[in-house]
């Protein structure tokens, strides 16, 4: 079976829903993938904060695919569980990310979507990625406003120094960049778990006017001291001070 397929038993597992064969299957597997084996452990932490939140009725899910050699069992729970879970896993250090914008800035959120920034947040987390690129914006700039950022990284147990987010405008996809930001000095800890790093806490230049949009593009990268960044990336976000068409 596929990770895929595995990470569904996960989920069933912290349900309680697998049976005896299940459960040696994924037993045995977690032995031998360290991703699996991460994941579980992140996913068992997310579940116990649950504990302190308020009940809320999940959407309409898909149910969960099942093993061939399964009984039948009422799915559903269990994929609601793992999709709760999955919206949550970049608070698996009990970090949970407020509905509305950072303080102080107006405009449009782009999410740190795999490769790319997009304005609904991403299904899943964007893993070892460093460099992403928007879609054609077009829209007004928003005076007497700054870019705002919500970054959520993992390190792991490595700790990365000097860290760097770079933003280059392209405001009429010309090819060349109109406007570059660079916000610094960010270091991640050598601890096992999400952290969050905001904007207004960073060492901030830039190069070149905030132009209107017309058909540009918006190009993030995450850097450190040695060049390309290598470690898992959660529900993160810009926050543009722009307002685009429609």
């Amino acid at each position: 079976m596929s990770c895929a397929a595995y990470r569904e038993l996960i989920s069933a597992e912290l349900d309680d829903e697998l049976n005896p064969e299940e459960k040696a299957s994924l037993k045995s597997h977690l032995a031998q993938c360290a991703a699996c084996r991460s994941l579980r452990e992140r996913l068992s932490l997310v579940e116990k904060g649950f504990a302190r939140l308020p009940e809320v009725a999940p959407p309409p899910l898909r149910p969960r695919p099942t093993l061939a050699t399964s009984n039948s069992r009422g799915s559903a729970g269990a994929a609601a569980l793992w999709t709760t879970l999955l919206a949550a896993a970049a608070c698996a250090a009990l970090v949970f990310w407020p509905a509305s914008k950072p303080s102080g800035s107006d405009g449009v959120a782009l999410y740190l979507s795999p490769h790319s920034l997009q304005t609904d947040p991403p299904q899943e987390q964007a893993v070892g990625v460093s460099e992403f690129r928007s879609q054609p914006l077009y829209g007004q700039v928003l005076r007497n406003r700054e870019l705002a950022f919500e970054i959520q990284l993992d390190s792991h147990q490595q700790a990365c120094r000097d860290l760097r987010l770079e933003v280059d405008y392209d405001f009429d996809n010309d090819g060349k960049v109109d406007r570059s930001e660079v916000y610094s000095s960010f270091d991640t800890d050598s601890q096992d778990g999400w952290e969050v790093y905001r904007s207004g806490t960073a060492g901030y230049s830039h190069q070149g006017e905030a132009r209107n949009f017309s058909g540009g593009t918006v190009s993030v990268r995450l850097r450190n001291a040695n060049g390309e960044l290598q470690m898992l990336q959660g529900r993160s976000k810009l926050i543009l001070p722009y307002q685009l068409n429609s």
